[in-house]
């Protein structure tokens, strides 16, 4: 399952580059970028995101594969600083649903772009949005 998780996200970084032909019949290489939080909302008003270092994180808990995985919360990376409010910038240690002082931790063993959000006595697993 391991290797599977890898290879996705390798395929996903990859796939960001993609090659097109110009009039010129010269290639082009055209770079998509990953989703914004704030077209994620516009598509799923209550999606449960937060934004940390550049990339929005979505609660993976109907993600079957990531709920597969057993993790453990490594190093604290951070915690939520602000809940969003409708029509401010998406920020980054901003969240939709978790509460200000959420601690976040990087996922133990190291997999791919999955962050955990310490609840109680829980961790929620959140998987970063990378498109390509």
């Amino acid at each position: 399952m391991k290797i599977f998780a890898l290879l996705l996200t390798v395929l996903l970084t990859f796939s960001g580059c993609s090659s097109m032909e110009s009039e010129g019949g010269a290639q082009r290489t055209e770079i998509i970028g990953n989703v914004t939080a704030e077209q994620l909302l516009a598509r799923e008003p209550g999606a449960d995101i937060f934004q940390w270092e550049g990339l929005v994180y979505l609660n993976a808990e109907e993600i079957e594969w990531v709920q597969e995985e057993e993790l453990e919360p490594g190093d604290l990376v951070g915690t939520i600083q602000q809940v969003y409010e409708q029509n401010r910038p998406f920020v980054d240690g901003m969240a939709t649903v978790l509460p200000e002082g959420t601690e976040i931790y990087e996922s133990k063993p190291h997999l791919g772009p999955i962050l955990l959000a310490k609840k109680g006595d829980t961790y929620i697993k959140y998987l970063a949005l990378i498109e390509g």
